[in-house]
């Protein structure tokens, strides 16, 4: 959701979207195209990006807020969850695989830099 509360993301894994909800009255005010089956979705703190984690292609779509276009894909993670969570600052992303590590995601490099895992 965003900041200000008046719209809400939800992934649509059965129609491979995230929906834009308005919530003031309900209606989706747009449908994002994203890889296969969706699992969540989370908003940066500045609400400019929305990172949505695609299980069945390994990927998270980096969606641009403004205008609902995907500017990125980024490949490497093992069916990543809807657990995707933001650094305070915004430069890091966090996204639990299903294995249970965790990608650290560079925001602006859109890269991931390591994966944190139980040995």
């Amino acid at each position: 959701m965003t900041a200000d509360g008046g719209t809400l993301y939800a992934a649509n894994s059965g129609h491979n979207s995230i929906s834009a909800v308005d919530t003031l009255d309900g209606n989706i005010k747009g449908e994002i195209k994203v890889g296969r089956e969706p699992y969540g979705a989370a908003l940066s703190p500045d609400d400019k990006l929305l990172f949505a984690s695609n299980k069945a292609d390994h990927t998270i779509d980096v969606i641009n807020v403004a205008d609902h276009r995907v500017v990125k894909t980024i490949g490497g993670f093992k069916e990543p969850r809807q657990a995707i969570v933001f650094s305070q600052d915004g430069d890091q992303a966090y996204v639990l695989n299903r294995d249970l590590s965790i990608a650290r995601v560079d925001v602006k490099t859109y890269t991931i830099t390591d994966i944190i895992q139980d040995k």
